[in-house]
């Protein structure tokens, strides 16, 4: 029975003291080469202004950016791409979401990562056919077995592994996304901690708008006080 590899991440430099500390690593397929999906490989961590040294209300994110290979059992790595920064927004903690500009600046970043592997030799585009924030739509095409299992088509997602510092298991089904291409079939689950944050319709309806038929589409997904996102991928190769 193949499992979903899960990615264990330690995220960098995280600082305890500030309460919007948080971090993700997100993958974005962008096509297959070499027989394999290539992705965009972000490792993140947010903070907020509370050194003096920036605008108040300042919510920042730092981290770095590469093309990896998803192979079966870990991330293989093609290129290290470059590390970045950038403001999401100026304003108050529950204003983040109705003032983000995280989805603009990462599409940037995305663009960028695509543009270099569209020139690769051998490269073929992913297309996104499926994206789910809320708890319906994502029980649609995800089965949770027990707490800490969950099955898409016949492939188990193992999150008993899946743990951090601020919480025993990661198991809340933040987003999924599923891409195309021929005969393959790729899922990306992002699981996080806490549970409290949800996404509003307005940004699943925005987030889903910019993601299906689309190449090399970047989404926003909330992300709570000293929280966690990691995404996890499974490969699918459907019969013809």
């Amino acid at each position: 029975m193949m499992r979903l590899v899960l990615l264990l991440f330690l995220l960098i430099s995280l600082n305890s003291e500030a309460c919007c500390s948080a971090g993700q690593l997100r993958i974005f397929p962008l096509g297959m080469m070499q027989n394999k999906p290539i992705s965009a490989v972000f490792e993140m961590s947010r903070a907020c202004s509370d050194d003096g040294m920036r605008a108040n209300n300042e919510i920042f994110w730092f981290g770095r950016m590469s093309l990896q290979f998803l192979e079966k059992d870990s991330l293989r790595m093609f290129k290290a791409l470059d590390t970045f920064e950038f403001v999401e927004c100026v304003c108050k903690y529950d204003e983040i979401e109705n003032n983000s500009q995280y989805r603009e600046i990462m599409q940037r970043y995305l663009d960028s990562a695509y543009l270099l592997v569209s020139n690769e030799k051998g490269f073929t585009p992913f297309m996104g056919v499926l994206y789910a924030a809320d708890s319906i739509a994502i029980k649609e095409q995800i089965k949770m077995l027990t707490d800490s299992t969950a099955l898409w088509k016949q492939h188990e997602i193992d999150l008993s592994k899946n743990e951090s510092m601020s919480c025993l298991m990661m198991n809340e089904m933040k987003e999924i996304r599923i891409y195309q291409l021929g005969n393959y079939e790729l899922l990306i689950a992002s699981v996080g901690c806490p549970t409290q944050q949800f996404l509003q319709e307005k940004s699943i309806n925005k987030n889903k708008e910019s993601f299906q038929n689309k190449i090399g589409a970047m989404t926003y997904i909330p992300i709570d006080w000293h929280g966690y996102t990691i995404d996890l991928y499974q490969l699918e190769k459907r019969k013809k």
